[in-house]
């Protein structure tokens, strides 16, 4: 677990880095109609994604399952039949390219000398996209079996090469369409890589076309369609803003609502990479019917996803407006509210990953796929709705508001159900202690906040260094469980002859409630 959580925010950490370094010379290379349109059409060709209908969380449940079975048939018939699942996806959406060519334009306003760039880019991302499903699939695969350390090996390659070949293109000033092509290069790359990688660690894989079984396709899809409706979901509520901008505001707008979209981007990922082992060890514990390991893990990991949630949180809450305008300029300081208002839906929703995960581990997201997709729609409807009257505030809030309608009614109840805990058990190992943290925190923060205290990249790092260290003293001295502290102060004050906190020396007591320890 510790291996592939370390990889995961490896990977997510380079390619942020790369992401934020890369996205001033993608802003100012490309301006801002073309990178909006280059956001526009990958906002709208990942929807194509979903086709992979659920795949990916289905292959972690299954792989994860048959793995630790050391069912060597049944793995090699489940990646075959994904596998080629995926391949004939790949292809359908090949076939349709020529449609996209001809309804997109029209569709999204394009006109006059941009039509045949809108259409470049428009057939070299559909095809990116038609090599990502056999890619996913394999990666997806290497995660099922809790080698996520070699998926994000790949994944980190491919990242390095694309900034690099990205680089180079803006500097000799290439335009979007080079941009969309070099993308497609490192889908290519990725599919190689996860090929590889497999074949390395799991040298009993056979792929074969008589390992393709229809029981299997039926068993995967069953599972998956409810996952596919939670994707579904996931996709109306985080990426169709940039086609409603287009069509009630402008095109140039689309830059400005997708600057605070990529920090938030960032956040989820942190997140995803923090609990995304989680279902291949969940699913494997549910398998060995071990109900108390698999309540300990879901209640420790959410309580970890809390922390780090409400952590990322408030440095864009007390930073956002500095970060704009050392990032890209202060022509972004519009950006600040929206990032804000998208804050606090993303954070209610990913400091609960865990209790998602609970539910594909036990086979219980058939609610879930339904709600999410319900949650989607009213953010489409209400973005069409508000845009013109409130702009990119509006938008903004037609996202966060359905969030927080599930993520707060809806999700907790279900979720500590299917675990098998109280909701009040749930509530207050997970997120008493890490809310009032948040809550001194604002206090001190607020209290020592003077004007232009962040103004410059000096002045941005000064300040986000001093709130993370504050935080995170506020952090270990009252959300950490008196395990965690004993742990700590052996490790610090151990070369000293000290093997207990303070505290333990006056108690012998042993803590009740329940076990909450770190992972």
């Amino acid at each position: 677990m510790l291996r592939n959580v370390a990889s995961n925010w490896m990977a997510m950490l380079i390619s942020g880095v790369l992401s934020i370094l890369l996205t001033p010379f993608l802003v100012h290379g490309l301006g801002d109609y073309y990178y909006g349109l280059w956001v526009l059409v990958t906002a709208v060709l990942d929807y194509y994604g979903l086709l992979d209908l659920g795949m990916r969380s289905t292959l972690h449940s299954f792989v994860g399952r048959q793995s630790g079975s050391r069912d060597r048939a049944g793995l090699n018939q489940v990646l075959s039949t994904a596998l080629a699942l995926t391949i004939g996806i790949a292809l359908l959406l090949f076939l349709a390219i020529p449609a996209l060519l001809i309804i997109l334009p029209p569709l999204f306003g394009i006109s006059g000398d941009s039509v045949q760039e809108f259409r470049k880019v428009v057939g070299l991302y559909a095809l990116t996209v038609a090599v990502l499903f056999p890619a996913r699939g394999l990666g997806a695969y290497l995660c099922g079996l809790q080698r996520f350390d070699l998926y994000n090996g790949a994944a980190i390659v491919a990242a390095i090469v694309r900034a690099g070949c990205l680089f180079l293109a803006l500097l000799t000033g290439h335009g979007v369409v080079a941009v969309t092509a070099i993308g497609l290069g490192t889908a290519v790359l990725s599919l190689g890589l996860n090929l590889a990688a497999i074949r390395l660690v799991d040298a009993g894989m056979s792929l074969r076309w008589r390992h393709v079984s229809i029981p299997c396709l039926r068993s995967l899809l069953a599972y998956s369609f409810s996952a596919f409706l939670n994707t579904l979901g996931d996709y109306l509520r985080l990426f169709t803003q940039p086609a409603v901008i287009a069509s009630r505001l402008t095109m140039s707008l689309v830059t400005h609502f997708n600057v605070a979209a990529i920090l938030m981007s960032y956040f989820r990922q942190i997140v995803a990479g923090l609990a995304g082992p989680l279902l291949p060890r969940l699913s494997e514990l549910d398998g060995q019917h071990n109900p108390k390991a698999f309540r300990h893990l879901f209640l420790a990991s959410t309580r970890i996803t809390v922390i780090v949630s409400l952590y990322l949180s408030t440095m864009f809450v007390f930073n956002g407006d500095s970060l704009f305008n050392v990032w890209l300029g202060s022509r972004f300081a519009s950006s600040y509210s929206i990032l804000v208002i998208l804050t606090v839906g993303f954070l209610a929703t990913l400091s609960q990953y865990p209790a998602v995960v609970v539910l594909y581990a036990r086979n219980q997201h058939q609610a879930l796929g339904w709600w999410t997709l319900l949650e989607g729609a009213l953010n489409i409807a209400l973005s069409w709705i508000w845009a013109p009257k409130y702009g990119l505030v509006g938008v903004a809030w037609a996202t966060t508001l359905p969030m927080l309608f599930t993520s707060l009614f809806v999700l907790p109840w279900y979720a500590t159900r299917c675990a098998e805990i109280t909701l009040v058990s749930y509530l207050r190992v997970a997120f008493a202690r890490p809310f009032l943290v948040v809550l001194c925190f604002s206090v001190i923060a607020m209290a020592m906040r003077t004007p232009g205290q962040a103004s410059g990249p000096i002045g941005l790092a000064f300040t986000l260094t001093w709130h993370s260290v504050v935080f995170w003293i506020l952090m270990c001295a009252i959300a950490s469980t008196a395990g965690e502290q004993s742990r700590v102060w052996k490790r610090v004050l151990g070369w000293r002859g000290v093997s207990q906190h303070p505290r333990e020396r006056h108690s012998l007591r042993p803590s009740s409630g329940v076990k909450t320890d770190a992972l």
